[in-house]
């Protein structure tokens, strides 16, 4: 995995911060069960957030038909090697990914400033109800890194 510089003017820009997948990374981005994951996600009703609770917390919304838009992702080469994989499942799933202009790159959290490492949007008690945020559960062994 390449990460593209940042030296020029659009350096800040999301797309062009995601590294260049290798050819075994692509292959595994534009597997059947990767298509079918992102199919699933954009056929969820708009507003539906997912977030990758597993590994990179990168947050993904439906914003409209057939089209999803990174709301969040933390600004570490794994976060962006994620996205990277997004992109390429969705052009070949024929589904629009939106970045720029509406993701958020943050500084992840600092675990050894008391975090867990778990988000908690506010507003809700320990032990709420439980939203399913993972695609993934379901599609089988073959998930590495929060993908397939």
């Amino acid at each position: 995995m390449v990460l593209k510089k940042e030296g020029n003017k659009e350096g800040n820009r999301v797309a062009d911060r995601l590294p260049v997948l290798s050819e075994a990374e692509q292959k595994d981005a534009t597997k059947p069960v990767s298509v079918s994951w992102a199919l699933e996600l954009a056929s969820q009703d708009i507003g539906y957030v997912w977030v990758d609770h597993k590994d990179t917390y990168c947050v993904l919304q439906v914003s409209a038909e057939n089209t999803l838009r990174c709301v969040r992702v933390y600004n570490y080469q794994d976060g962006f090697w994620f996205l990277s994989m997004v992109r390429a499942t969705c052009a070949v799933a024929g589904i629009r990914l939106e970045l720029d202009g509406y993701t958020v790159v943050q500084q992840p959290p600092r675990l050894d400033e008391g975090g867990t490492g778990t988000e908690n949007s506010g507003g809700e008690e320990e032990g709420s109800e439980e939203v399913q945020t993972s695609m993934t559960e379901g599609y089988g062994e073959g998930f590495t890194r929060g993908w397939a």
